[in-house]
């Protein structure tokens, strides 16, 4: 059953967001088994308050292999400079989707 990843982020520093895309590429080598659906681009919000300023959907083949990308050493060390791009103002959500 394919999961999907949604990350939103309120990107505030570009810097440490450059070093989160960079560390997250090196981490995908190892682990490459996900298809980006979208990662940034322009959005309209139609609902609710505007929260995040960057959204990122990504498909993984399962679960595991969504959370085995997540807690890998790899990706964790990418983690903080998020955290610091966005002073802590994102979420990272899995959600299952319908079998193919």
């Amino acid at each position: 059953m394919p999961v999907y990843w949604i990350g939103r982020a309120n990107v505030v520093d570009e810097e440490p967001m450059q070093e989160y895309h960079r560390l997250t590429e090196l981490a995908l080598q190892k682990y490459p088994n996900r298809t980006t659906l979208v990662r940034g681009g322009k959005f309209k919000l139609i609902e609710g308050v505007s929260e995040f300023n960057r959204f990122v959907i990504h498909e993984y083949r399962s679960m595991d292999e969504a959370l085995e990308f997540y807690y890998s050493e790899e990706y964790q060390r990418a983690v903080p400079f998020r955290m610091l791009a966005t002073k802590g103002q994102s979420n990272l959500i899995l959600v299952e989707g319908p079998g193919k």
